[in-house]
């Protein structure tokens, strides 16, 4: 299993207030994913919950609009969460982040 980190207080923060507008059932759905399977998968349902891989990030659609990018840090188990947002928030930091590399 995986253990969880967060990039900042504010991500943690932004991934706890997005947790918090969802169903009991599907916040548990995707901490699981995160804990057990962090890698690119076809969703369990429909297009929600897919996971990508970007460069070195992976990209999570927790609903609709609702990213989730994180990287995966396979020596540690440990899933380092980068941003969580809305689909434009998920642009701009692919803007800001592939200009460095």
């Amino acid at each position: 299993m995986f253990n969880i980190i967060f990039k900042s207080r504010k991500v943690k923060d932004d991934f706890n207030r997005y947790l918090g507008i969802l169903s009991k059932a599907k916040q548990r759905e995707i901490i699981n994913r995160l804990v057990r399977n962090p890698y690119p998968t076809p969703p369990p349902n429909g297009d929600i919950g897919t996971v990508e891989k970007k460069g070195i990030f992976y990209c999570y659609e927790i609903t609709g609009g609702d990213r989730l990018i994180y990287e995966i840090w396979k020596k540690e188990k440990t899933i380092f969460i980068r941003f969580v947002g809305r689909h434009d928030g998920e642009i701009a930091f692919f803007r800001k982040y592939s200009k460095k590399r």
